[in-house]
């Protein structure tokens, strides 16, 4: 019995440091993918269509009943000033997302799945930045999987593997002005959904 006793602590502490390593790994590639400065293509990047599972990204403006628009201090209260347009969504092989490669087949190891487009401010003024709340949803709707995240001048506000942010960096929306956002999925975090949606849920005006 003690050599199966050995034998299934070494497996089970084996696990959990593979399990740790995963974590660590997933986090630093989730670092790497949005970091402020760093550019990856969206050229060619073919757009995942509803026969493949994934319908079409569709920006939504949250519902009346949520309050996502005050959760933190100094949200303005008008999220609609703030536009989401040339919604895309792939999946991608994770070792080739920076370069624009073929789409990766739904589900399969070692693929992401990538949501992005572009955001207007309508604002007369500038913003710091703009919470965006990413959405996979069943056959009827039903959230079943979200994540936050920031537009892409405003990365920097994501949290390293170190739980540190740096909104020093961030680079406010112009009155007017235009950006980038996106968001990224890993293959085996995702429940089998079958579409997806944006929602802009905080605009945060930028200080004089």
């Amino acid at each position: 019995m003690t050599p199966t006793i050995t034998r299934a602590r070494t497996n089970i502490s084996s696990g959990r440091i593979a399990s740790r390593a995963t974590r660590m790994l997933r986090v630093g590639v989730m670092t790497l993918l949005f970091l402020p400065g760093l550019s990856w293509s969206d050229e060619n990047k073919p757009v995942a269509r509803p026969s493949e599972g994934q319908g079409e990204a569709t920006p939504e403006p949250p519902p009346a009943d949520e309050k996502s628009a005050t959760t933190e201090p100094g949200a303005l209260d008008d999220v609609a000033s703030v536009v989401l347009t040339k919604p895309k969504s792939s999946w991608d092989n994770l070792a080739d997302i920076f370069f624009g490669a073929a789409m990766a087949t739904p589900f399969s190891e070692g693929s992401v799945f990538v949501m992005s487009g572009e955001l207007s401010n309508k604002n007369p003024y500038p913003l710091a930045y703009v919470v965006l709340r990413y959405e996979l949803l069943d056959d009827k709707g039903n959230v079943m999987l979200d994540a936050e995240g920031y537009n892409r001048g405003a990365e920097a506000m994501r949290k390293d593997e170190l739980g540190k942010s740096y909104p020093e960096d961030v680079k406010p929306i112009a009155a007017g002005g235009v950006d980038a956002y996106r968001m990224v999925f890993f293959h085996d975090e995702v429940p089998r959904f079958t579409s997806q949606r944006v929602r802009v849920v905080q605009v945060h005006k930028a200080k004089p």
